[in-house]
């Protein structure tokens, strides 16, 4: 006779709820928390800095998108901004919250990203799979969730694939991405990734499925029609040279270096990317939407370290769905399992608001002396700085010229040379100190530049741990000769 299977005992319920619902929620309370601890705390990324005068020269200093200006007179870039929105909305954040209400905006955008992770992988895998993935995926992001608009591409980046994957379950079109796309184009330059996606996604799906040729014509109107969309935004079609224009600065940044997979944040991406790359080929519903992907991903992870999240991005919906594949398993979530995760984003929500003004201070370089020094000098006074201080000096003091910055567009690529061999101490850097005018300097302590200028006869009056002022000897400007 056949024996009935005997129920499962309390003890098997037991374990079944804790690693099914009790650990995911853990990992994913944990990693929000993570994201919005990282909120707050002082705004001392400086690109954040340069991110606020700019938005300020939109809202109060008569610039506009199509015909911007220059920050201080050593640029002579014709330029056009890639994210003047997120800019405007920086600007107009700090005018009513100051950086308090700054630093909240970021880690509502960090938490969206998290969330938006989270929501692309479930919709593709069950619970245990999605919560272990997004974990992963955070990690190999940690270092660019900044205070910077790209943040806003990553979200944007995953809502691109996970809706071109219910496009290819439905059989459907997905024209929202239109919309999106024109949207996308005025907060940051990485929009054409969506356009690439929706090319890689529409080749896939046609190989796969094989549709009518009408329904595949739609489906390319799609990226086709983005493309279009980001050519009307205030900026015009002057936007598609302004964005090939961002990526000739490349040589200048570490970012648009190649990943050093030595790191934890890329041994992370190549746990996801491996993990993805092997699931797929051993899968027998391997499919060419699929391969696609990957394969775009795999381009992101070694093209620079910008775009390492952007190949996350990618990868968590692609690596949900192989493990709801191999696993068998796409639950859908339950009505209270959307509660719970809204409201530990909006209990966090709520908890960064409560935080931020104490802990989002102007903290990033400011001994007393500084402001005494640096803030009383006669407006259009050149200041000597490296990229890192004249970014923050360009907010903190906007009546001054900062000789270097850090936002890279507004430059010509011999200014960025230049400023490149001051950085570096090359042959000739004090012809071209002495051709901005600068006879004070606001530099990084025990920079190559602090000790080429002490040894050209520069005096050190103020200095601690994190920067320094030094004046220039009489007679410097009008001084010949060269130091190497």
């Amino acid at each position: 006779m056949l024996q009935r299977a005997s129920a499962p005992s309390a003890f098997d319920r037991h374990v079944n709820t804790l690693t099914r619902r009790t650990v995911p929620f853990l990992l994913l309370v944990l990693t929000m928390c993570a994201v919005a601890r990282k909120a707050a705390t002082p705004l001392d990324n400086v690109d954040a800095y340069f991110h606020l005068r700019i938005g300020h020269e939109f809202v109060h200093g008569g610039w506009a998108p199509w015909h911007p200006g220059h920050l201080t007179s050593f640029e002579h870039e014709r330029w056009l901004p890639t994210q003047w929105l997120s800019q405007v909305l920086m600007a107009l954040d700090e005018d009513v919250f100051g950086l308090a209400g700054v630093a909240w905006a970021f880690g509502l955008l960090y938490v969206l990203f998290v969330w938006v992770l989270f929501w692309a992988a479930r919709r593709q895998a069950a619970l245990l799979p999605a919560a272990i993935i997004v974990p992963v995926a955070v990690i190999a992001c940690w270092s660019n969730i900044t205070t910077r608009p790209q943040v806003a591409s990553f979200i944007l980046v995953t809502v691109t694939v996970a809706v071109w994957q219910r496009a290819r379950d439905r059989s459907s079109v997905p024209w929202l991405l239109i919309p999106t796309t024109w949207l996308w184009a005025m907060l940051h330059g990485m929009w054409p990734i969506g356009i690439a996606i929706g090319v890689a996604a529409t080749i896939g799906i046609a190989l796969d499925l094989r549709p009518p040729r009408a329904h595949v014509a739609k489906l390319l109107a799609v990226p086709v029609l983005s493309f279009v969309a980001a050519g009307l935004t205030p900026v015009g079609p002057r936007l598609y040279g302004a964005v090939l224009l961002v990526n000739s600065r490349a040589e200048f940044f570490g970012e648009w270096g190649p990943p050093d997979f030595r790191t934890r944040q890329a041994g992370m991406l190549l746990v996801l990317l491996g993990a993805t790359t092997v699931a797929l080929v051993r899968s027998t519903r391997t499919t060419w939407f699929d391969t696609m992907l990957l394969v775009g991903a795999l381009g992101c992870s070694v093209y620079s370290q910008r775009t390492v999240p952007v190949a996350v991005a990618i990868l968590v919906p692609l690596a949900a769905s192989v493990a709801g594949d191999l696993m068998g398993d796409r639950t859908a979530p339950t009505r209270r399992e959307r509660a719970v995760v809204l409201g530990v984003v909006g209990s966090l929500l709520v908890g960064l608001a409560l935080a931020v003004p104490h802990t989002s201070a102007d903290q990033l370089v400011q001994p007393a002396w500084v402001d005494s020094e640096i803030g009383g000098l006669p407006a259009g006074t050149p200041v000597l700085t490296g990229m890192t201080v004249g970014s923050y000096l360009l907010w903190k003091y906007p009546t001054l010229q900062p000789v270097v910055h850090g936002y890279a567009d507004v430059y010509t690529l011999s200014e960025l040379r230049a400023r490149d061999g001051l950085e570096t101490v090359k042959p000739r850097w004090d012809d071209f100190v002495r051709s901005t005018g600068a006879t004070i300097a606001l530099e990084r302590t025990g920079t190559q530049t602090v000790y080429a200028l002490q040894q050209a006869g520069w005096t050190m009056t103020h200095h601690n741990k994190n920067v320094a002022i030094l004046v220039a000897p009489p007679g410097w400007l009008d001084a010949s000769g060269h130091t190497s």
